[in-house]
């Protein structure tokens, strides 16, 4: 089973998500998402490490969604993934920081669950 976890900052973020995911990305029986909502960045900032940490096995996939707001998105983007990083997760990047729109979310979110769903590579 591949589990993939939405970190979100806040409870509106989750109730987007439970209404879009099923129609933007395929049904599969060995798929599941989680949707964790925060008390805003400090909340969703605070847990990732720990979260990170204490999750058992098998090891999920962590998708975390934040809002840039006013932060230099560049250094923000290098602190949660070496955040990820120092917990030992790989990387799997969904967006590009020079393109923040939805739709480019969509197909990046999309290109990682085929990515994960897909067979092992045969050498």
């Amino acid at each position: 089973m591949i589990t993939l976890v939405f970190l979100l900052e806040d409870q509106s973020m989750k109730e987007l998500l439970e209404g879009l995911l099923p129609r933007i990305l395929p049904q599969h029986p060995q798929m599941e998402f989680l949707l964790i909502p925060h008390r805003g960045k400090a909340d969703l900032d605070k847990s990732i490490p720990r979260k990170l940490r204490a999750w058992g096995e098998p090891r999920p996939h962590f998708v975390i969604l934040r809002d840039q707001d006013s932060a230099d998105c560049v250094a923000l983007k290098q602190r949660l993934l070496s955040m990820c990083q120092q917990e030992g997760y790989p990387l799997l990047e969904i967006e590009n920081t020079r393109s923040p729109s939805f739709a480019h979310f969509v197909s990046g979110l999309r290109r990682l669950v085929e990515t994960l769903l897909a067979p092992p590579a045969q050498i």
